[in-house]
């Protein structure tokens, strides 16, 4: 039995942050950001035995 399945993940290429953090250290100030995944989209081909 074969089987093809089409994805695909954040359509809209949106960035959304996932994480943020603010550090006061001194003289210094430190930012962090991370954000999401970008658009991702694919075939995957499946095989059964």
């Amino acid at each position: 039995m074969f089987g093809i399945q089409l994805f695909a993940r954040n359509l809209e290429n949106e960035r959304l942050l996932t994480y943020g953090s603010f550090v006061s250290a001194g003289p210094d100030d430190i930012f962090n950001w991370q954000f999401g995944t970008p658009r991702t989209y694919g075939v995957r081909l499946l095989v059964d035995y």
